[in-house]
């Protein structure tokens, strides 16, 4: 394992930066959202979508990767695409990975209350269901996976904490 960090990926909604940041906190770790680092550097991920398309978003997830691979003891909340970028994937391929899940019930109403943070929920071409369809096969590649699906905040928190011990021993 390298400089016990732990990223946390899954599809938008699942729950990966409210977790995350109780995980941090709870665990005495910094915590990292990939997300809000490009909005601190860049502005909004709604405008870098719109004023210069996903291609571009995906340039700057790289930038932030190679800042966040020196950083250490850290909680990391990747954007749901992140780790699709094979170049990113192997900068952190020895870094335990956490795919969290939601049903598809749950997602369409954690999504429908988020619906303008979400850019890619604008795609006119792809609904969620088709995105998440395309990435779910990605998802399960990972060894570790927690269902947030019907659980309460500190339900799923306990499970991830759990889980997360079982991966450093």
């Amino acid at each position: 394992m390298t400089k016990n960090n732990l990223l946390l990926t899954g599809f938008m909604g699942v729950g990966k930066t409210t977790l995350g940041k109780l995980l941090a906190q709870r665990l005495n770790m910094g915590f990292v959202d990939t997300d809000q680092e490009i909005e601190k550097e860049y502005g909004p991920i709604s405008c870098i979508f719109e004023n210069y398309g996903e291609p571009y978003f995906r340039d700057l997830e790289w930038k932030v990767a190679q800042k966040l691979v020196l950083q250490d003891n850290q909680v990391i909340s990747t954007g749901g695409g992140f780790l699709i970028n094979p170049k990113i994937r192997e900068l952190f391929k020895d870094y335990p990975v956490v795919v969290l899940w939601a049903n598809p019930k749950d997602l369409k109403i954690r999504l429908s209350l988020a619906h303008n943070r979400r850019p890619l929920l604008e795609n006119k071409r792809l609904s969620w269901q088709e995105i998440f369809q395309n990435r779910k096969n990605f998802y399960l590649s990972f060894s570790h996976h927690l269902d947030t699906s019907g659980k309460s905040i500190e339900e799923a928190l306990f499970d991830l904490e759990k889980l997360w011990k079982a991966i450093i021993q």
